[in-house]
């Protein structure tokens, strides 16, 4: 079994360029018998009017999957300018002029970047995206009506914007209650859907999750 190290926050800071109380670890425990995360993640607290960021690290010290997953983090970042991109455009409107998502402040190559995480002789991938503090659409209260709505409307932005400018395809179900890797990935305010990563309608990383080890018990 790989042997699962997550950095310490102090090791994440130093490499995110803030201070060591800045960042935060935002894990839930892992269960015993379960598969681990694939990566780890963390809360960058950023002053207004900046968003703080979310940054998420590999935590197995493995030459494949550390190569499998910066592949995909090269990905995920490409998908993620692009969606902020079209949150600061036009089309990022409503139909009454009002922003979905507040925009950033700061450039997106600010915001959203990939780098690395040295810690106790390790080289690990690590990614930085805003932090939208927005809870996933299983705690959310919204009727299925409501929700399906909130995806056919996702599902017109990663087909005819997200997806062109970041070069890939998406396989996106028409109905998000078919899958919970989905709906786990999906965050909402109400108003407005938003993944927390690409990776559920990428089938090309589809490999990972069978690739992340069990937790001991």
């Amino acid at each position: 079994m790989i042997a699962r190290r997550p950095p310490a926050s102090a090791t994440v800071a130093l490499a995110a360029g803030v201070e060591a109380s800045a960042v935060e670890a935002c894990e839930a425990p892992a269960v015993a018998g379960s598969r681990s995360s694939l990566t780890v993640a963390y809360r960058v607290q950023r002053a207004a009017p900046r968003r703080s960021s979310r940054v998420t690290v590999l935590p197995y010290d493995d030459p494949a999957m550390i190569e499998a997953v910066a592949d995909w983090l090269r990905v995920e970042e490409a998908c993620f300018v692009a969606w902020w991109t079209w949150v600061a455009g036009d089309q990022g409107r409503d139909a009454n002029g009002v922003w979905r998502v507040p925009p950033l402040v700061e450039p997106t190559s600010e915001a959203i970047r990939r780098f690395d995480v040295s810690d106790d002789g390790r080289t690990l991938p690590a990614f930085q995206r805003p932090w939208l503090d927005w809870p996933d659409v299983g705690s959310a209260t919204l009727s299925d009506d409501r929700m399906r709505a909130l995806w056919a409307q996702l599902r017109d932005v990663l087909t005819h914007h997200v997806g062109p400018k970041a070069g890939v395809v998406f396989e996106l179900p028409a109905d998000p209650f078919q899958r919970l890797d989905v709906r786990r990935r999906l965050l909402t305010d109400g108003r407005t859907l938003a993944p927390s990563s690409f990776r559920p309608f990428l089938r090309a990383f589809s490999h990972l999750d069978e690739a992340r080890p069990r937790v001991a018990g």
